[in-house]
């Protein structure tokens, strides 16, 4: 969701219902440790320039997360934007052409309703694919065989190059990093985005360099990036 980083705040987490959640200070008062938050995107961004494939390799990156949050994370010059109130990336009700997933705003085919994996895990259930609970049994369908579960990944996909190319017309980035869990695991969801954009720009899109280890990237690249820049900031009681 929305978390300004300088606050240490959850500003807003619609699937959690959390409004200005004091998330460092809790996590402070509790553990007794130095806590640092961001949000997701911009910790995979920054993972990625610290740790990637590319890293400290070009000028200008995009990062598209889509799980059941969607959101976006751009860095120029080795330092991911955050503007004011670490708000940047908020990409959740982009409208998407040929989208028709309802979206609690009222609106149809707002990014965030068309690619979260809730809507995958539905549309799988009502397909009879799998239980509908895990999209990675999605994917384990799809590997198996399934045509509809790969047909639901390659059109997910192909969603994502549509957002990919209405968030690189206005940003243009040197190369894009898709965090998407049919990108991530076949080649034919990422031929399926590539297939939304131009020859080359398409060239510059690829999955996460850290398909096993999102969530462990994320969170210890935020801590670690606090670190980089100001390594004597850190206590030595704490070494």
């Amino acid at each position: 969701g929305w978390v300004d980083r300088a606050a240490g705040t959850v500003v807003d987490h619609p699937l959690l219902g959390w409004r200005d959640v004091p998330a460092r200070t809790v996590l402070r008062a509790r553990t007794g440790l130095p806590v640092h938050v961001d949000g997701h995107a911009r910790a995979l961004a920054d993972g990625e320039r610290l740790f990637g494939r590319g890293a400290r390799g070009g000028r200008s990156a995009l990062h598209l997360f889509a799980g059941n949050i969607v959101d976006a994370a751009f860095a120029t010059h080795d330092e991911v934007h955050h503007g004011p109130r670490s708000q940047a990336g908020a990409i959740a009700h982009l409208p998407l052409a040929g989208g028709a997933e309802p979206c609690a705003c009222g609106r149809t085919g707002c990014l965030q309703a068309e690619l979260s994996e809730r809507t995958l895990c539905r549309r799988a259930r009502e397909a009879g694919v799998c239980d509908g609970r895990d999209p990675l049994h999605v994917v384990d369908a799809a590997a198996a065989g399934h045509p509809v579960a790969a047909r639901l990944l390659r059109e997910r996909a192909r969603m994502a190059g549509r957002a990919v190319g209405l968030l690189t017309d206005v940003l243009n980035p040197e190369s894009v990093i898709v965090t998407e869990i049919g990108v991530i695991h076949r080649p034919d969801c990422l031929a399926a985005l590539r297939g939304e954009l131009d020859p080359a720009r398409a060239a510059t899109v690829t999955p996460t360099s850290f398909p096993e280890s999102v969530l462990a990237v994320a969170g210890g690249a935020v801590a670690l990036d606090v670190l980089y820049r100001d390594p004597l900031s850190v206590s030595p009681e704490r070494i």
